[in-house]
């Protein structure tokens, strides 16, 4: 048998609760030439799930202490970067969002790398396109690698949805 009778009566002195989460994230930027001029947007949409669990221990004399835990996942990420009017791809590995280490690549125009290091990580932009100021792809393909990063949502995710859990088990307690 799986239950005792303390598990029937709920004498159970431990309680588990969970609370699960669907996310979504966007960030947007704007790029700018030297004379002031837009010449780029980019958008990333990042969608993924969070699960937050906490357990309940009741001591002797009532006291209670709480253990959470939360975890997220990356489900998706989209990419959309239009230059000069125009929407051109972004070539990226769309899973493993929990590796740090990744390269996005704009056929013809630039390629970045986020390179994680113990200590300090390094973006580094291959600049391919002779007709564009490099500056300008060097902007765009840094702002993608680090600020864009999908890893960086990871810890967010696991923070709010630790935050939200409270709350709903605040109004059902």
């Amino acid at each position: 048998s799986d239950f005792s009778l303390d598990d029937l009566f709920d004498f159970d002195d431990d309680d588990e609760l969970k609370v699960k989460v669907k996310f979504k994230a966007k960030r947007e930027a704007s790029f700018k030439n030297a004379k002031g001029e837009e010449f780029a947007h980019l958008k990333v949409k990042v969608k993924g799930k969070a699960k937050v669990e906490v357990t309940v221990n009741e001591g002797s004399g009532g006291a209670t202490t709480e253990l959470w835990s939360a975890k997220s996942a990356i489900k998706k990420v989209y990419y959309t970067l239009t230059i000069n009017g125009v929407e051109v791809p972004v070539e990226f590995s769309n899973h493993k969002w929990q590796d740090w280490d990744r390269q996005w690549k704009i056929p013809g125009l630039l390629t970045a790398t986020y390179d994680a290091k113990f200590g300090t990580d390094e973006v580094f932009v291959d600049t391919k396109c002779l007709e564009a100021p490099p500056a300008d792809l060097l902007l765009v393909g840094f702002a993608m690698a680090y600020f864009m990063h999908p890893s960086n949502y990871l810890s967010r995710a696991e923070n709010e949805a630790q935050s939200y859990a409270r709350q709903v088990l605040r109004r059902h307690s």
